[in-house]
């Protein structure tokens, strides 16, 4: 354990994160005295492996032209390296990812809070502190019922059936939940998913909950009045961050949902526990649009800096924990070069999905091209065009689509799993990350190990975590409950 401790250490300070795992300051020390919590904070980056944190802590280095900026989550006293395997891959999905952090229990790739076989439930780390008195809430800027919330908060052998991950959650009764998805709990005669004919909003409204659907709303709750709540934004994903940044702010921001579920959960006497997930970082990864990523991973840097506020008001009280269910993209940071380009980096303001998918799906290739030196801010050669094209006539699609064990006889998916895997990226992305010396090396996610970060009552217990079934153990043993069988 001690030479596999110290690669992690090494790996983590190579790209940043500051501190060290035996919180041997007087301050660790101090936030350490009391073995129990009463407010917790995990935060999950999807797809968030240690070069994203890398990429946007160099960013804002460059930006304040201040080479000693740090993130806050980089700078927690307590660092551990964790790896992500599936019990049925070595790279994991976000199901299988969600169920081992929120259960301490490794399940197959696409399994919501269950065993492989899709038969026995698992309790989470958020039902045992539910059952033992705790407010709880989840927020995501991804669809509320996406793999990882789903993870902690629902149990289906399918991460996909949504509808039922809704469902459930209005039986479970959890405090507050806030994101994307409202697709899910409307009917379909009303634009959503639902085929019950069940209005599942206004059941959750009947149940007690105030119920925002747009971003007027939630700027219209007081959250210090309202003890359950449900925000279901947008119909599925929330829009990406820079496209809100840029064009138009359509949804609140994870800071936002953040500082509006301490609102509510506080009112809970015992404490609460909040799961947070910067869910579009894989979205984005998957696409290898760089400009996109760095804005996901400021966005959800952000949410951490307002727990960590929260935190400077209760630090005997506070734990916060950042981590991330697996890395996406194989993100290098340096493309043939001994810099990275945050110039050509920061001149982006929009993202791939939101502005030149399309094109892609027409076939449109001179749309493709103009919106590309558009938006991108280049000029493409005859041979830049060509690799274009090339590589979207020969995306390995049949290829993941076996790894993700989706058999011959369902060849329709593949279309729609081109862009689901990230085709646009796979074509666009090299005329880029010549542009801004930041490259990628996949469309899927990877094996790599993911940094974990900690501060507060109970942090150092943390640093000996070495996979991510040890991050939920370690905190259902400090919070005297029992998760997994």
């Amino acid at each position: 354990m001690k030479n596999k401790k110290w690669i992690s250490l090494m790996i983590l300070a190579a790209i940043g994160l500051s501190g060290c795992s035996t919180a041997s300051s007087e301050s660790a020390k101090k936030e350490t005295e009391t073995k129990q919590p009463k407010y917790v904070f995990y935060f999950i980056g999807d797809g968030m492996g240690a070069s994203h944190r890398g990429l946007a802590e160099n960013y804002m280095q460059w930006k304040n032209q201040d080479a000693n900026y740090k993130l806050s989550m980089n700078q927690m006293p307590v660092t551990a390296n964790v790896t992500t395997n599936s019990l049925s891959s070595t790279i994991t999905d976000s199901a299988a990812a969600g169920t081992a952090l929120s259960t301490g229990i490794k399940t197959a790739t696409g399994v919501i809070g269950m065993d492989e076989k899709g038969k026995d439930n698992y309790t989470t780390i958020l039902e045992s502190m539910q059952k033992d008195g705790y407010g709880v809430g989840m927020a995501t800027t991804v669809s509320i019922t996406h793999a990882t919330p789903a993870a902690f908060g629902a149990h289906v052998p399918d991460r996909n059936d949504e509808v039922t991950i809704a469902d459930q959650y209005l039986k479970a009764d959890y405090d507050y939940l806030a994101g994307g998805g409202s697709q899910y709990f409307q009917t379909k005669d009303a634009g959503g998913k639902r085929e019950d004919g069940k209005d599942l909003a206004k059941a959750f409204g009947e149940q007690g909950y105030d119920v925002d659907s747009s971003l007027k709303d939630f700027e219209e709750t007081d959250f210090t009045k309202t003890d359950k709540y449900l925000g279901i934004y947008e119909p599925k994903y929330l829009t990406d961050v820079i496209t809100q940044k840029n064009v138009e702010k359509t949804s609140p921001t994870l800071a936002e949902m953040v500082k509006g579920g301490i609102d509510v959960l506080s009112q809970n006497d015992k404490g609460f526990f909040m799961m947070v997930e910067g869910g579009y970082i894989d979205g984005a990864a998957h696409n290898n649009d760089t400009p996109a990523v760095l804005n996901e991973v400021l966005s959800f840097e952000e949410s951490v800096a307002e727990a960590k506020k929260f935190y400077d008001k209760h630090p005997d009280e506070t734990l916060i924990l950042v981590t991330a269910d697996h890395e996406t993209g194989g993100l290098s940071l340096g493309y043939n070069s001994y810099k990275m380009d945050f110039e050509a980096v920061d001149r982006v303001k929009s993202s791939f999905g939101n502005t030149m998918e399309s094109y892609i799906e027409k076939k449109d290739y001179d749309g493709l091209y103009q919106t590309m030196e558009k938006e991108w801010h280049v000029k493409l050669s005859d041979d830049d065009k060509a690799l274009v094209q090339n590589r979207l006539n020969t995306f390995p699609i049949a290829d993941l689509m076996a790894d993700m064990g989706i058999p011959e006889s369902e060849k329709e998916k593949a279309e729609g799993m081109k862009h689901m895997m990230g085709i646009g990226g796979y074509a666009a992305s090299p005329i880029l990350s010549k542009e801004t010396k930041i490259a990628w090396t996949t469309q899927a996610h990877t094996a790599e190990t993911v940094p974990l970060t900690a501060i507060g009552v109970g942090s150092k217990d943390f640093g000996e975590c070495e996979d991510n079934t040890d991050i939920p153990q370690t905190l259902a043993e400090i919070m005297d409950v029992k998760i997994g069988k």
